[in-house]
């Protein structure tokens, strides 16, 4: 039990210093030549990488809608589950998404 625990504990910092560890050594090494080497180096680890939405964000969202919409009405109205939606687009991917929690969102009508 006590090795669990150690190894829990020191994993992460071990894959944090192996991780950081180069990074940290990059600009002595780098610097070993000429004076213009660590303000370039300095430079370059400071550049901060964004990432782009994804252009399929909004027909996603948009299909995820409709299928929750329309899982949600089948729901309502007594229907079995029936997904007969292929494709595998943003919009297809979302409307699959969206009628899978929309019919499980409520609760379905009695039998009589």
């Amino acid at each position: 039990m006590r090795t669990r625990r150690v190894m829990m504990l020191a994993g992460p910092a071990l894959l944090g210093a192996l991780a950081f560890g180069p990074a940290a050594a990059s600009p002595a090494s780098a610097s070993a030549g000429t004076a213009k080497a660590p303000a370039a180096v300095a430079q370059a680890s400071a550049t901060v990488h964004t990432v782009a939405v994804k252009p399929g964000k909004k027909r996603y969202n948009k299909g995820y809608n409709k299928g929750f919409s329309d899982g949600r009405f089948d729901c309502k109205a007594g229907t079995p589950f029936d997904l007969n939606f292929t494709g595998s687009d943003p919009f297809s991917m979302g409307y699959r998404n969206g009628y899978m929690s929309g019919f499980h969102s409520c609760t379905p009508p009695k039998k009589p």
